[in-house]
């Protein structure tokens, strides 16, 4: 187990086994483009609850002074008030988000002689999709319209946006097509607003923010804050790809940039 980048079998901690519960995964109903802490709307029986990562194992030390040493460690690396990135170690690719929901760190009698404390770790994930560790970034630039493929997981995510004009032939009105394998657009955003190469926009599906050079210009956009979605992918089973392309009544871009982390149920 890996929390926050560190292997807890650094300072002596054995998993014995893990868990996690099944209660992420019996999503299926879902209303796309609805703001809210869930990004989407889940229906009555179908909304989703947390995830709870189960870590039970040993925290072992060649003497007692030791012990209690990696056991302050233990407890300190998954500190209750900051939020814990978790990884299996034999699925580094993979991360959950989380807090430290208990920590059980069991006494053995007599407690004195003992070189070695069971524990149960318990996380608590609002969001129960592991994500990439890895953000995926393609871009490319020239005239709208322009096309980034976005390679899908098992279950919806959000997407980052940047698009910078040109120096001479400015980029004017553009706009964003979230578009299936089949090439039909799904949901859409745009920008109403001329951009030169020294004008960015920032557009965050996950945060709801646009920004302009770093600046809120929500006032500029208008349409949906979309996530990509495996359904979109034209196949039974990911991996599969849906598209996001840039159009604009005129001009070039000098950079189209879509940022994103996969996520699985």
């Amino acid at each position: 187990m890996i929390i926050n980048g560190t292997d807890i079998s650094d300072f002596g901690a054995i998993v014995q086994n893990r868990r996690s519960s099944l209660a992420g995964a019996n999503i299926r109903q879902q209303h796309k483009g609805a703001p809210g802490a869930w990004r989407n709307i889940r229906i009555g029986r179908n909304a989703p609850n947390p995830l709870l990562l189960t870590c039970n194992g040993f925290i072992e030390a060649s003497t007692h002074t030791l012990l209690n040493t990696a056991i302050d460690e233990f407890k300190w690396l998954t500190d209750p008030n900051s939020e814990l990135t978790v990884r299996w170690s034999d699925m580094t690719d993979r991360e959950w988000l989380g807090y430290r929901q208990s920590l059980d760190i069991q006494g053995f009698v007599p407690d004195w002689i003992q070189k070695a404390r069971r524990f149960t770790l318990i996380c608590f994930c609002a969001d129960p999709r592991a994500r990439d560790q890895s953000a995926t970034s393609s871009n490319t630039s020239g005239t709208a319209p322009l096309v980034r493929t976005v390679n899908l997981g098992t279950a919806p995510h959000p997407i980052t946006i940047t698009i910078t004009g040109d120096v001479s032939n400015f980029l004017v009105n553009p706009v964003v097509n979230y578009r299936d394998s089949g090439d039909v657009t799904q949901e859409s955003f745009a920008i109403a607003d001329t951009l030169d190469d020294t004008e960015t926009y920032v557009i965050n599906t996950e945060l709801f923010t646009v920004t302009k050079n770093g600046a809120s210009a929500t006032s500029n956009f208008s349409g949906t804050f979309f996530d990509c979605y495996p359904s979109d992918g034209g196949s039974s089973y990911p991996p599969s790809t849906c598209s996001v392309q840039l159009t604009a009544d005129s001009g070039d871009a000098d950079l189209f940039q879509v940022d994103y982390r996969r996520r699985y149920w």
